[in-house]
């Protein structure tokens, strides 16, 4: 998969996005919208594709949206930007409907709507230098790219207030203690320890993960009868699978599971 902004690789089950316009601060454009969209749309349909990284190159991960390109052209704005959040939120939805988790690796600024990108996965690691930065309150604008419903969704409902509308920027620690950020790992073992985790994931049991984040994400909305008959009819699907079957032959044996995502 041939891309500007991003650079794409399968391997073993792992999917990996890597931001790679370092030098322009890997920023949000229309080009980086439309190739995210068109990978989300490959990954959805690859059952190959078992878990998903996203990282970046250079210092930062990504400085959000590019303010120099959103201000070449004021009566063009409103259709340029409608155009661009299409495709981005139309990949945001498909990560979250997929049965592939992500983990997102996190080793320098991230700020605007990339906090909303990267706060969508499932798994958040992060370098102690990292940093968090709500950048929409300074040029007239509310956040986007899920961020709105994922950071409400990991830090509450104050604390997203706080975020948002003071402009606050976090850094690492603080997001830990939030809960935007799941893990802290030293900058020398960041890239190799959120790797692992997203292995580990992309060799576990696909279908079954893919079930429990999307039942969890619909916990929010329902009530306890509409999320057991959610959990049951999850179960009723997964109980046919090959990797629940082996799961539970592998515990009866006393031997490792071979999960396939079958």
């Amino acid at each position: 998969m041939d891309y500007r902004s991003i650079r794409v690789t399968v391997d073993s089950g792992l999917g990996r996005i890597t931001l790679c316009e370092a030098e322009r601060g890997n920023p949000i454009d229309e080009v980086f919208a439309a190739e995210l969209r068109d990978v989300a749309e490959r990954f959805y349909r690859n059952p190959d594709v078992r878990a998903i990284l996203i990282d970046a190159e250079g210092k930062r991960f990504s400085v959000g949206g590019d303010l120099k390109r959103l201000a070449r052209d004021r009566a063009a704005l409103p259709s340029f930007v409608s155009r661009m959040l299409k495709d981005l939120c139309h990949g945001i939805e498909l990560f979250a409907k997929g049965d592939a988790p992500l983990v997102a690796c996190v080793h320098g600024a991230t700020a605007g709507g990339s906090v909303g990108l990267v706060s969508g996965c499932d798994i958040i690691c992060a370098a102690p230098e990292a940093s968090f930065v709500s950048a929409f309150s300074s040029i007239g604008l509310c956040a986007d790219s899920g961020g709105s419903f994922y950071v409400t969704r990991r830090v509450g409902v104050v604390a997203a207030k706080q975020f948002f509308l003071l402009g606050e920027a976090w850094d690492a620690e603080t997001a830990r203690r939030h809960g935007l950020v799941d893990k802290v790992f030293p900058a020398d073992e960041l890239a190799a320890s959120a790797e692992e985790i997203a292995r580990k994931l992309a060799a576990g049991p696909t279908l079954g993960l893919g079930e429990t984040r999307r039942l969890i994400d619909a916990s929010w909305n329902n009530s306890l009868s509409q999320q057991l008959a959610l959990e049951a009819a999850a179960i009723g699907r997964l109980i046919t699978t090959e990797d629940a079957w082996d799961g539970i032959s592998a515990l009866v044996e006393k031997r490792r599971p071979a999960f396939r995502g079958q």
